[in-house]
């Protein structure tokens, strides 16, 4: 029940507490209204009754009452729209993209060590379900659970005011029906709960299939999915069976409730009308509020399954994004301002939580301005080294100065707003090409773009279906791996940032191409501080040091020629006729 409060309690904050009390209320008064309908029906029945017995009727009298009943409907009408558009619609949908915001917000503020040991897939999938869950539970809340307890228990007053022995006679079932209710639910809330963990499974099944659809065609595992997946998918389904079995019984326990409270309310009446205690209009008021009472009633009966689902899924959210929810500290970090961009790594050490270190005490001085390469094969920390600059880890010991300034002093967004890396891996968003670009330069125009995708050989964009603003399709069906990196040169062009990170770079071109964005590049590049991350030492023979690393440490630094006469690591992984490292 707790986590109920809690997200009523989050919808009360964004709505105000005021507005939250009034809409409750507001509804009490519209539930009120409607049933007053059946008041208006009963007293029509009633002049009935009186002209049956005594074949006299005032025709004013008749068209006043129904009057009166017309009037109560369009009250009741107008009324119903009031609360569903202006305060429940709005107020629901208003505060779903307000929570989608904030969602989104703190998934893409997970600091990335705390994102790499999550899988991509549960947060996304916790933050569209949360969203699904809070619009329905509130919706639920609003126009199911607050409007039938609202009937329920102004029909009851309704009751009393009528007859209160009749009225007892009618109420006394409702426990019996709650008591129906909850037996039921304890009987299938386990099996529930095994439904929900079937349904994840088969989800995430599915999705790992699609986001490793290569590997999928290339392992021949279509049938072997399949097999998984209906097997998953019957057991789910004779759970579900089970379940709806259960619910079905209660749902007959609870009508044959009903109908036996009819039948007793009959024999109720005949022995009260018969001593002149009731009369034939009340009777017939009574059978219309016990629809209202007990029909609402095993209505919410039947939202228990969902209940439960949404139980679960704000479990996950509040975990995910509010219990154990990373929020760094940026209330002491402070902007860039004028540096002039030397970087320096001083005895840094890095390593996981529980393991090994994967940097060792690494000593890197790089002057504005200076070129450097980080070389050796893979695992060696490379990667590690341009992540901490870029402060997706905080070093385990030593610091990394930019200037004077230790970069664990500086705001995370100002410091990466300066460094932009170029990767092997490029990846672009599913946007056309033109927001891909702007990403990098929001103010540019479309000049600035033109000579950007020029400048980065990217001319092959022009000649497309619909130019620069041609859609990229998910996993980047239009594209070839060429031309991806081309277009994501063509965003370092706009965005020329003070410290550029190459990571093989011009690894998926052609050798044409190749020598031409080379050329693109070393322009960029021209007073700029520059790491280079290659293989190819054809790229790296002309930058101002190469630091060679093995197993997390430097073993040599030097420019490239003397490297190479000194004989030592680099030079024996030196294919002198292809230059690159085995």
């Amino acid at each position: 029940m707790h986590i109920y409060i809690r997200a009523i309690n989050s919808f009360i904050e964004f709505l105000w507490k005021k507005k939250f009390y009034f809409m409750l209320i507001f509804w009490v008064i519209t539930s009120a209204v409607t049933l007053s309908e059946t008041l208006m029906a009963a007293r029509v029945i009633g002049l009935i009754e009186d002209f049956i017995q005594q074949w006299d009727i005032v025709s004013s009298t008749v068209i006043r009452y129904n009057l009166q009943w017309v009037l109560v409907v369009l009250i009741s009408i107008f009324l119903q729209y009031i609360y569903r558009y202006y305060l429940v619609d709005k107020n629901i949908l208003d505060f779903y993209v307000n929570n989608l915001q904030t969602t989104a917000q703190k998934a893409l503020s997970i600091p990335y060590w705390n994102y790499l040991q999550k899988k991509s897939w549960e947060v996304f999938k916790k933050m569209e379900k949360s969203r699904e869950s809070f619009m329905n539970f509130f919706f639920f809340f609003y126009l199911n659970l607050i409007k039938d307890l609202s009937w329920i228990m102004i029909a009851i007053f309704f009751l009393f005011y009528i007859d209160i022995e009749m009225a007892l006679i009618t109420t006394s079932w409702i426990p019996v029906a709650i008591f129906i209710g909850i037996f039921f639910n304890s009987k299938t809330l386990e099996l529930q709960n095994t439904n929900n963990k079937k349904e994840d499974v088969i989800f995430w099944v599915i999705w790992d299939a699609l986001t490793n659809f290569s590997l999928l065609k290339i392992l021949n595992l279509e049938n072997s999915i399949n097999k998984y997946f209906h097997k998953t998918e019957e057991e789910l389904l004779i759970i579900q069976y089970d379940i709806s079995k259960r619910w079905a019984i209660a749902n007959v326990y609870i009508w044959s409730l009903v109908a036996i409270l009819r039948i007793l309310v009959l024999w109720f009446w005949f022995y009260f009308f018969q001593i002149g205690q009731i009369n034939f209009s009340e009777l017939f008021l009574f059978f219309l509020l016990i629809w209202w009472i007990y029909f609402p009633l095993g209505s919410l009966f039947s939202q228990i399954r969902q209940i439960q689902r949404w139980w679960a899924w704000f479990t996950e959210y509040y975990k995910e994004f509010e219990d154990d929810f990373v929020q760094e500290n940026i209330e002491s970090w402070k902007n860039i301002q004028h540096l002039k961009w030397n970087i320096e790594f001083k005895n840094v050490s890095f390593w996981y939580s529980d393991s090994k270190k994967v940097l060792n005490n690494i000593c890197i001085d790089i002057k504005a301005g200076e070129k450097i390469a980080l070389v050796w094969n893979t695992g060696a920390g490379k990667s590690t080294i341009v992540h901490l600059l870029l402060r997706f880890w905080e070093v385990s010991d030593g610091s990394i100065m930019l200037d004077s300034t230790d970069i664990s002093k500086l705001n995370k967004s100002s410091l990466r707003t300066h460094i932009w890396v170029v990767s092997q891996d490029n990846s672009l968003f599913n946007l056309s090409i033109k927001e891909n670009l702007l990403f990098a330069a929001p103010n540019a125009s479309q000049k600035d773009l033109k000579n950007a995708l020029i400048a980065a050989e990217a001319e092959f964009v022009f000649d497309l279906e619909n130019g620069i603003d041609t859609v990229i399709w998910e996993r980047w069906l239009k594209l070839s791996g060429g031309e991806k990196q081309r277009i994501s040169i063509a965003r370092l062009f706009l965005k020329n940032p003070e410290i550029l990170i190459l990571d093989e770079a011009t690894s998926a071109l052609d050798n044409m191409t190749e020598k031409k964005i080379d050329l693109a590049l070393k322009k960029l590049m021209k007073g700029k501080t520059s790491i280079i991350i290659a293989h190819r030492l054809c790229t790296i023979q002309h930058v101002d040091k190469i630091f060679v690393l093995h197993k997390g440490k430097i073993i040599e630094s030097w420019n490239y020629w003397e490297l190479i006469l000194k004989q030592w690591k680099f030079w024996s992984l030196a294919n002198a006729d292809k230059l690159i490292l085995w």
